[in-house]
């Protein structure tokens, strides 16, 4: 199996306890009006652009004029020929792939810089967007003692069932009004509140 990444890197005591490897995950079922991150809720990633850097003879389909990225263009190209082979600075891809594998060694290898009780944290986006991947590492990961955390919206219908691979769930109700949440997120916040509700009874950390 293989997960998107937007991003990853260490961070103290930020995204859970102690010093962590912070893998943030592509693709999210929200669409928060304030997201810090809004190249992290296509699933599928999408290109990201630095206007004043922007090169029009990278692509070779005219879809660069300027300082502008035409993306009905970019829709409809699989060769991505801009960022596989014109690589520059003024585009890229938002993520990239790593087998589980690659993670659990990327993992085993960090495992001298967990101090402080740390350990490996899974962000997004959203996270559980790649559950059944997430789900795989989480318990290749309990299984090598490796402490675990997640930062989670709480939407999933499955959540339930990464209870026993998380040592600390970090969970985030952005409203407690239902038609607030739905205005400023997309999505109602009824299964956000019943998965905290079984998380507060099932689970010994919960943030």
């Amino acid at each position: 199996m293989r997960a998107k990444i937007m991003q990853k890197g260490f961070n103290y005591s930020q995204d859970g306890p102690g010093n962590r490897l912070v893998y943030h995950l592509q693709g999210c079922n929200m669409r928060c009006k304030w997201c810090a991150n809004p190249e992290s809720i296509v699933g599928q990633g999408v290109l990201v652009v630095h206007k004043e850097k922007l090169v029009e003879s990278v692509c070779p389909y005219c879809a660069i004029q300027g300082q502008e990225l035409n993306r009905a263009i970019c829709q409809d190209c699989r060769e991505l020929v801009c960022i596989h082979k014109n690589q520059n600075a003024g585009i890229r891809f938002s993520c990239f792939e790593m087998t589980t594998e690659e993670i659990i060694e990327e993992v085993r290898e960090s495992k001298p810089l967990f101090f402080d009780d740390g350990g490996v944290t899974f962000s997004g986006g959203e996270p559980t967007y790649q559950f059944i991947v997430l789900k795989e590492i989480l318990r290749r990961l309990k299984e090598e003692n490796i402490t675990t955390a997640i930062e989670t919206n709480a939407t999933h219908e499955r959540l339930e069932e990464l209870f026993p691979y998380i040592d600390t769930l970090i969970m985030d109700l952005k409203h407690i009004d239902t038609d607030m949440h739905r205005k400023y997120t997309g999505i109602s916040n009824k299964k956000i509140k019943e998965n905290i509700g079984k998380a507060m009874e099932q689970h010994p950390k919960v943030k």
